[in-house]
C-alpha cells in the first residue's frame, strides 16, 4: 500500500509542475469539433483502408483489453495457491518490450502488413492454447507469447496508421474506432 500512497504525492507534485510550466496546444483554433469529425468521416468514406485499419485496431485491442481483465482469474483457477501477480505482470511487460525489439528486426525484412497478419494468427493461436489447456504452465506461456505479440502489434499498427490515415484527421478518426473497441470490451466482460 505504501508505494501507492507515495505515488499520489508524486502525482500531485508532477501535476502542479505541469500546470505551472506547460502551455496549452490548441491545435487549429479555426476548426470546430463537428467540422473535424466531419472531415474525418469524409476521409474514412473515401479510403476504405482507413476503415479497415480502424476496425483491425478495435478488434485486436478489444481482445487485448479483455486479456488484461481475464488473465488473473484464468491463471488463478488453475493454481492451488495464490499466483505471484507482481512477478507475472513484470514478465508480461518484459515480453511486450521484447516484442517491440522483435518488430525492429521483422520490418527490416517484411512489410508491416505481413508482420501484422502474422501477429493476428499467432495471437489467435496463443489464445487457443490458453482456452484448451488445463496446465498453468501452458496458459502462462500462451499469455507470455501473446504479450510478445502485443509488443510487435503496437509499433506495427502505428506504422500502418502513419502510412494510411491522414495526419490532419488522425485523432478524430481514431476516436471513431474507440466506440467499437469499447463495445467489444463491454460485451465480452
Amino acid at each position: 500500500v505504501a508505494p501507492f500512497d507515495l505515488s499520489l504525492g508524486v502525482l500531485v507534485i508532477t501535476g502542479f509542475i505541469i500546470n505551472m510550466t506547460w502551455t496549452e496546444n490548441y491545435g487549429d483554433e479555426k476548426q470546430s469539433v463537428g467540422g473535424g469529425f466531419g472531415k474525418a468521416w469524409e476521409n474514412m468514406m473515401k479510403d476504405k483502408r482507413i476503415l479497415l485499419v480502424g476496425l483491425i485496431q478495435s478488434a485486436f485491442e478489444g481482445g487485448m483489453y479483455t486479456f488484461v481483465f481475464m488473465w488473473t482469474p484464468a491463471m488463478q483457477n488453475l493454481s492451488n495457491e495464490e499466483i505471484p501477480h507482481g512477478m507475472i505482470f513484470s514478465t508480461f511487460m518484459v515480453c511486450m518490450m521484447t516484442g517491440s525489439s522483435i518488430f525492429t528486426i521483422l520490418v527490416a525484412h517484411y512489410k508491416v502488413e505481413v508482420v501484422l497478419r502474422a501477429c493476428f494468427l499467432v495471437g489467435v493461436a496463443c489464445f487457443l492454447v490458453t482456452l484448451f489447456s488445463s496446465s498453468l504452465l501452458a496458459v502462462y506461456l500462451g499469455f507470455l507469447a501473446f504479450e510478445v505479440i502485443c509488443g510487435i502489434y503496437f509499433p506495427s499498427i502505428g506504422t500502418m496508421r502513419s502510412q494510411i490515415v491522414p495526419e490532419e484527421t488522425r485523432s478524430a478518426l481514431m476516436n471513431f474506432f474507440r466506440i467499437p473497441l469499447n463495445l467489444i470490451v463491454v460485451l465480452l466482460l
